[in-house]
């Protein structure tokens, strides 16, 4: 009888299948088999672990970093019956029955043209889940007051926007809420694939190294600031009734 050997994990086999196969050569088989298996699991196993290692590093390098691009200034404000507080870790809470005929709403940020477009494709989230109908929004400033895109708990992708947009928190008409917390944050949908939790507004690399460049030539940080600089806001430029 005959035997030859695969070519990868030399397991006997024979030629003429009218030949009675050799027991040591199925034993051999058996044991070649289960050494491989048994080193397969172990490198899907090992695989696994440095896989939750590198997603681990990985998080933890996006949340440190300059994630959340949506640098914004307000101050607390009463509307229609709900209390909007700012606080000092970039959130905001919410707080009231909204007993108006309309939406109650802050705005914290205004964002140019050039701004808001070059956000097209990132992930704008902060609303608390299931809460009364709570969202944050862009919409559209001095013209029809189109809201572009709502985030309702769930985060939601910024289109393309080539106008002037406000960035509200909206507590709809009718509704009450009990100090829920609002964390605005734009960031880059592949941080968003990594990881969902809020960071506040950081400046970027390259903001801090122009900061650094301009201190070192003997301007003030005062003067510096202005692409790192929280945008001062006016609220209640438009209706935020969308």
């Amino acid at each position: 009888m005959a035997t030859t050997y695969t070519q990868y994990y030399n397991l006997g086999k024979q030629e003429d299948h009218a030949d009675k196969f050799s027991m040591t050569v199925l034993t051999e088989n058996a044991d070649k088999i289960d050494a491989a298996l048994h080193g397969l699991a172990e490198d899907v196993a090992q695989l696994q672990t440095d896989a939750l290692a590198d997603r681990a590093a990985l998080v933890e390098l996006v949340d440190s970093g300059p994630k959340n691009e949506l640098s914004w200034s307000a101050v607390d404000k009463v509307h229609n019956g709900i209390t909007f507080t700012v606080n000092g870790d970039g959130t905001v809470t919410a707080d009231g029955t909204n007993n108006g005929s309309a939406n109650s709403f802050i705005s914290i940020k205004i964002m140019t043209a050039a701004e808001i477009g070059a956000e097209a494709g990132c992930i704008i989230s902060g609303t608390p889940e299931n809460e009364a109908g709570a969202y944050i929004s862009l919409e559209e400033r001095g013209g029809s007051y189109r809201t572009y895109v709502k985030d309702m708990g769930a985060g939601n992708t910024i289109p393309a926007i080539s106008t002037e947009v406000n960035v509200y928190i909206v507590i709809p008409k009718n509704q009450t809420v009990n100090n829920i917390i609002f964390r605005p944050m734009i960031c880059s949908s592949a941080a968003w694939a990594v990881s969902h939790e809020f960071q506040p507004y950081r400046p970027s690399y390259q903001e801090m190294y122009d900061m650094i460049l301009a201190l070192q030539g003997g301007n003030s940080l005062s003067s510096v600031q202005s692409t790192a600089q929280l945008t001062s806001i006016s609220a209640g430029d438009n209706n935020a009734d969308s």
